[in-house]
């Protein structure tokens, strides 16, 4: 049967026809060098305008996972599952009859993944159907849902007609209302909004900022005063300037200015959830041993799995991934605090929440408080006792800002993965927040996924930020320079999802620091893979570009710590092709062989003089030119480093001259001739190095008739006629 295409606007009735079972799915064609860039959620809203539950990619299940009946989820991501014919790339599973009976309307909603919007795919083709596949509605996507910028869509509703509790049926209306925002939980406002026609209950009342937040989804990272700003909160970074020189201290019995304003602390809550036990069946009996011809019975024990656990910790670390602390249950170090049993959890507020977990620690960051030296704090959660994680229905952390209570993002662990995915793993790391400057070339240039070809402006963007980090003692700023350099910086968090492995807290922390320093995906193996990643190394060199099985291959720019910057191609780790701007100015451009110079290439040095010409180990060597600043060029051969063998020389306006050089340095017969007159003049050099002279000299031009120890031994004749060269 043909599908039945839904204009926005459009309502239809759902009858028996669709079913008791229906899948929202999507099918989209990506555009060369783009990855999958859709997902779908589905929302439910009470008759009275309340939140009722959401299903992602992040949280594949509702609350309530079974009923006691069926145990059928209400609300299912349905990718991976066999069951279920994958004639689109996503599907989300909606149990009509068993939905609660307080849920009036589903809002199915369309959004992009990290570096994407509704404009990257080719084609995008939204449908709802039952699951035998029969019939197929198709929502039409009009040109406003796929401009550039747009990153989510209101697809539709589908809403029970009626009162409560006694519903009549469902309706289906198509509303593709596209927004700026990625994720269904940052529009919570905005959805319902788009339904309120459908759900007479909610009032104005009902619709609350306090539902909506940043969901991080895995290698998507944020700004805290983007985050803060879409929440309608200030972001100020919290430290004060230090006094100026000659100032008296204030007396130690004046009250210190408190800082007014601004995000000061946050608090995440991190929890788990397990799906709710399936209905205990009726327990076997068996006889007794002791006794073959006893009639008694007794009830077998089953082996009661034991709980899932996790232990929490933040690790502390420099711009090179060096450990500076680590901060577990009940520690309190470096302005992380781990409140443990003695948490406060409001539980009416809590119920509130759009995603809800049981909190089993929260984690306070005072902002100002964190060292100076300190470039990055990471999340992560530790299975140590190798439990099973198919126990896992979810893994969360909320980041809470403590002084408002305001939401601001949400972690969740993404369960959908095949078994052997778990096999061994031990712990997830599952946040990154960190911090550098607010003008960053990096951020843009991933979002647009941009190439390599930098200008000298933007690599000396890049160059200062390196050092991303005040070098002040602790929070201390021992200079006003210093203090302006760190009101630049600013946080960021990240989401992670990586497996890691590991049987103890210290194992997780390696692996911690490890994450710290890299900003990118990683492949099913959790080898580092991607196209527009950035590293951290320990000897403080950088890299920004592509990762192929944990290392750099493809495009991308290596910046060096001590200033040289290459950009370019790599292969298996090794420089290829490209540019190297040294710290001195120098330029290379050209093939590398292990690192080194080696094949074509022209280094253009600081002063404006050029080689062109073969390389070899880093040195020139074969066929080179070496072109001076007053214009004369040196043609010839070359050999670890300097012209050996046969050359020609082209001065500027007064002569040409043919001969050998030995280790850099003419020797042995050479001809010139004058460009004005033909004139021609044969004779040898002879070199004896002045004994003052320990420096190694540049590249000599062969002068007439002395030249740095040079001595002309002509033979006197003069010819006029042809050139010699």
């Amino acid at each position: 049967m043909a599908a039945k295409v839904l204009q926005p606007g459009d309502d239809y009735v759902v009858t028996g026809e669709v079913g008791s079972q229906i899948l929202f799915g999507a099918d989209w064609k990506s555009k060369e060098g783009f990855e999958d860039t859709l997902e779908l959620s589905v929302v439910t809203v009470e008759y009275e305008g309340g939140f009722k539950d959401c299903v992602w990619p992040g949280n594949v299940a509702t609350d309530d996972l079974y009923t006691t009946e069926s145990q059928v989820a209400s609300l299912r991501h349905m990718n991976g599952d066999p069951s279920f014919p994958k004639d689109e790339k996503e599907q989300i599973a909606v149990n009509l009859t068993d939905l609660s009976n307080d849920a009036q309307a589903v809002i199915f909603i369309v959004g992009c993944t990290v570096q994407s919007d509704m404009s990257a795919p080719e084609s995008v083709d939204i449908v709802l159907r039952n699951a035998k596949h029969d019939p197929k509605l198709s929502f039409a996507v009009p040109a406003n849902c796929r401009q550039p910028g747009v990153r989510s869509i209101i697809a539709a509703v589908l809403y029970r007609t009626g009162e409560f509790p006694n519903w009549e049926g469902w309706q289906l209306r198509s509303l593709m209302q596209p927004y700026e925002k990625p994720s269904w939980c940052e529009i919570m406002v905005q959805a319902k909004q788009a339904v309120k026609f459908a759900v007479p209950g909610l009032t104005i009342a009902d619709i609350s900022e306090a539902e909506s937040m940043c969901i991080l989804r895995t290698s998507e990272d944020r700004t805290l005063a983007d985050i803060c700003k879409s929440r309608g909160l200030e972001y100020k970074a919290p430290e004060k300037p230090p006094k100026p020189e000659g100032e008296e201290e204030a007396e130690e019995e004046a009250e210190e200015e408190p800082v007014v304003g601004g995000l000061r602390t946050l608090r995440i809550d991190v929890g788990w959830v397990v799906p709710p036990k399936p209905p205990k069946k009726e327990k076997k009996k068996k006889k007794k041993k002791k006794d073959e011809d006893s009639d008694e019975e007794e009830e077998e024990e089953e082996e009661e799995e034991a709980p899932l656990e996790f232990e929490f910790n933040v690790g502390l670390f420099q711009e090179g991934g060096e450990n500076v602390a680590m901060v577990g249950a009940g520690g309190s170090e470096n302005g992380v605090t781990f409140k443990g049993d003695d948490k406060e959890v409001d539980e009416e507020a809590e119920a509130q929440k759009a995603i809800r977990f049981t909190i089993t620690d929260q984690i306070e960051i005072s902002l100002a408080e964190v060292p100076s030296e300190v470039k990055s704090m990471v999340l992560f959660a530790g299975n140590y006792n190798q439990l099973k994680w198919t126990q896992l229905s979810g893994l969360y952390a909320r980041v809470i800002d403590a002084d408002t209570g305001t939401q601001l993002a949400l972690f969740s662990y993404d369960t959908r993965q095949p078994e052997e995915v778990f096999e061994q793993k031990t712990g997830i790391m599952m946040l990154k927040l960190y911090r550098e400057f607010e003008d960053t070339n990096y951020h843009p240039w991933q979002m647009s996924r941009g190439n390599i070809e930098l200008t000298p402006e933007q690599l000396e963007t890049l160059k200062r930020q390196r050092n991303v980090v005040p070098m002040g003692d602790e929070s201390d700023f021992e200079t006003q320079e210093e203090w302006e350099k760190a009101l630049k910086l600013e946080w960021r968090i990240r989401g992670l999802s990586l497996l890691t492995f590991g049987e103890t807290s210290e194992e997780g922390q390696a692996a911690a620091g490890a994450v710290a320093v890299y900003d990118g995906k990683r492949n099913a193996e959790g080898k580092r893979e991607d196209k527009h990643c950035r590293v951290f190394y320990p000897n403080g060199d950088c890299y920004i570009g592509e990762y192929r099985d944990s290392q750099r291959c493809g495009s991308g720019v290596y910046m060096f710590k001590y200033g040289s910057t290459f950009y370019g191609e790599f292969k298996d780790g090794h420089l290829l092709k490209g540019t190297m701007v040294n710290a001195d100015k120098g330029i290379y451009v050209g093939d590398w062989l292990e690192d080194k110079m080696h094949g074509k290439g022209t280094y253009t040095y600081p002063d404006g003089e050029r080689y062109e010409g073969d390389w070899e180990a880093g040195q020139k060597s074969g066929n080179g030119k070496y072109f001076y600043l007053d214009g004369s060029v040196l043609d010839g051969e070359w050999s670890l480093g300097q012209p050996h063998g046969v050359c020609n020389y082209n001065e500027t306006t007064t002569y040409r001259a043919t001969g050998v050089y030995d280790a850099g340095i003419p020797t042995g017969p050479w001809n010139f001739q004058t460009k004005k007159t033909g004139l021609k003049q044969m004779g040898s050099y002879k070199y004896e190095k002045p004994e003052q002279e320990d420096e190694e000299i540049p590249v000599p031009k062969p002068g007439h008739p002395n030249y740095l120890g040079l001595s002309w031994v002509g033979d006197g004749t003069a010819t006029c006629g042809a050139s010699l060269f």
